[in-house]
């Protein structure tokens, strides 16, 4: 179970990270949704 935990984490890690990169188009803002309980991750 510990294994995936850290899983979980590197996946939220990246994503987060990930979404710090700003467009290069338009003025969109980014956001990230994470539903650990269900492990559904949105950008």
């Amino acid at each position: 179970m510990a294994k995936l935990d850290k899983y979980k984490q590197y996946v939220q890690k990246f994503l987060t990270k990930y979404a710090n990169y700003k467009p290069s188009y338009g003025d969109i803002e980014v956001e990230t949704i994470f539903d650990t309980q269900r492990n559904h991750y949105q950008i």
